[in-house]
């Protein structure tokens, strides 16, 4: 069972990375929230299906493929932030089209079945770590400015995840499909 505190996850993940200036934005923010906590450096992303078990990387990648032919691109929008003590969600913005988001998961979910069976809460983390909420709530602050935040999202990656930040491994990208959507 996944430990909510843990900073390793285990095998693979799927995500929807950000893109254009949004990729910049956040992702210079990311790096000055690690560098003001001590925390790791990591893509900015939302996690569209967590701890897919291991099987063949081949298998996968054709799971993937039949995902991503079946979504359409859309913009995704972030508005506000959250705090948690979870290591991956100490500090992130939430989602402001969760539900077109929480759809694309569901179908996820059936393609690769077992996978991410707890509680789904699409957003994209700015940071990870376990440190003091008063703290964090106090960071906050200081990213007023990036409020809202949006992004075109037209492909989904498959990570290989089997442990800390610093060993996760892209292992391809796959383009939307302009078939049916969910």
């Amino acid at each position: 069972m996944f430990d909510p505190r843990s900073d390793k996850t285990e095998g693979y993940h799927l995500f929807f990375e950000a893109t254009g200036v949004a990729s910049e934005v956040l992702a210079k923010t990311i790096g000055g929230l690690a560098a003001e906590y001590g925390g790791p450096i990591f893509a900015p992303h939302l996690t569209l299906l967590a701890t897919i078990p291991e099987e063949s990387e081949e298998l996968l990648m054709q799971k993937a493929r039949l995902l991503a032919d079946r979504l359409l691109p859309f913009t995704l929008t972030l508005n506000g932030f959250g705090v948690e003590d979870r290591y991956f969600r100490a500090l992130y913005m939430k989602v402001q089209n969760g539900a077109e988001v929480e759809n694309y998961h569901g179908a996820a979910r059936d393609i690769f079945g077992g996978a991410d069976e707890g509680t789904y809460l699409p957003h994209v983390s700015l940071l990870y770590g376990l440190y003091d909420t008063e703290r964090k709530q106090e960071s906050i602050a200081s990213l007023q400015p990036l409020s809202t935040v949006s992004f075109e999202v037209s492909s989904l990656t498959l990570w290989h995840t089997p442990g800390a930040t610093d060993v996760w491994k892209q292992i391809g990208e796959f383009p939307f499909g302009q078939q049916t959507s969910i």
